[in-house]
C-alpha cells in the first residue's frame, strides 16, 4: 500500500514571486519529498514518483512508468483554499481550523458556493463530497461525485510517518468526512463510511493492516453498531462499539479521547 504523510505547510516559492500567499502555509509538504501548492498547482516531486494529490483534476498528473492520465472525476475549476468565513465558521464549531482544511486538501469553489473534500488514491481522484452554503433551497446541502462507498479515505492527521506499530494499528469507523477529520485530531486514525454500509469493508480494512477497529456512528444506529462490530471480530479485527448521544464530530476532542481511550469494553453514555 502506498502511503504518502503530510509534514507540515510552508510558504509557496510561486506564490511569494508574484505577491500571494500572505499566510506563508499554501505549500503542502509530504512524508516522500513531494510537496504541492493548492492555491497555484505548483508541484515539486522531490524524491516521488507519485502525486499525492492534486488540487483541480483537469491537470495531467505524471503516474506509473511515463505515462500522462487524467483522473475521470474532476473538480470545480475554480477550486481554491480561499475560504470564505462562512465556511470557517461552520468548520470552528467543530474545533476544525483552516490549517486543518489546507492539511487535508479541502478547497473551495465560489460557483458551485461548496467547501470541497477531495478524495485521492495516488494521483486519481475518486471523487469528493461539496457541502453547501448557498440560499438555494433546491440544492443539496451535500453533493458527492464518484462511488464513495468503495472509497478508503484514511485519515492521519495526528501523526507522522510510514511505520504502523502496535499503537497505530487502531482506526476509527465514522459515517462522515468531518467527524473523520476531527477524530483524527487525538492523533488516531480514522476512516469516513460515506453512510452506514460497512460488510463489505471489513476484509479490505483487514489487509490494510489494521487488527483493531473503533465503530463509531451517529446516535440513531446504536443497533447498527452493535451488529456490525460482530461482524468486525469475524472478519479478525478486534472490534469495540462507542455509543454515544451525539455525533462524532460534535463532541469535544477531550471527549473523543475519553471514548477512544476507554474501549476496552463497548461504551455508553
Amino acid at each position: 500500500m502506498y502511503e504518502n504523510r503530510f509534514i507540515k505547510n510552508t510558504a509557496c516559492p510561486k506564490c511569494r514571486e508574484e505577491g500571494k500567499d500572505k499566510h506563508g502555509d499554501n505549500l503542502a509538504t509530504y512524508s516522500d519529498g513531494s510537496s504541492y501548492c493548492w492555491a497555484c498547482g505548483y508541484v515539486d516531486m522531490g524524491n516521488s514518483h507519485i502525486v499525492r494529490f492534486l488540487a483541480r483534476g483537469d491537470r495531467p498528473i505524471l503516474d506509473k512508468g511515463s505515462g500522462i492520465i487524467i483522473p475521470k472525476i474532476t473538480l470545480p475549476d475554480d477550486s481554491v483554499t480561499d475560504y470564505p468565513s462562512k465556511a470557517l465558521a461552520w468548520i470552528e464549531q467543530y474545533e476544525l481550523t483552516r490549517i486543518d482544511l489546507l492539511h487535508n486538501g479541502v478547497l473551495w469553489s465560489d460557483r458551485e458556493c461548496r467547501l470541497l473534500f477531495p478524495f485521492w488514491n495516488g494521483g486519481e481522484l475518486l471523487g469528493w463530497q461539496g457541502r453547501y452554503f448557498g440560499n438555494d433551497a433546491t440544492k443539496k446541502k451535500w453533493y458527492s461525485r464518484g462511488k464513495l462507498d468503495s472509497i478508503y479515505h484514511i485519515l492521519f492527521m495526528g501523526r507522522v510517518g510510514h511505520a504502523m506499530n502496535d499503537a497505530t494499528r487502531r482506526i476509527v469507523l465514522v459515517e462522515d468526512v468531518v467527524s473523520a477529520l476531527k477524530v483524527s485530531k487525538v492523533g488516531i486514525d480514522a476512516m469516513p463510511l460515506f453512510g452506514v454500509n460497512i460488510k463489505q469493508r471489513w476484509p479490505k480494512i483487514r489487509l490494510l493492516g489494521y487488527s483493531e477497529a473503533l465503530l463509531w456512528l451517529d446516535p440513531d444506529m446504536h443497533l447498527r453498531i452493535v451488529k456490525e462490530s460482530r461482524v468486525g471480530c469475524l472478519n479478525g479485527i478486534t472490534t469495540h462499539a462507542i455509543l454515544s448521544t451525539k455525533d462524532p464530530k460534535c463532541h469535544t476532542l477531550e471527549e473523543i479521547r475519553n471514548y477512544i481511550n476507554g474501549t476496552d469494553n463497548t461504551r455508553n453514555t
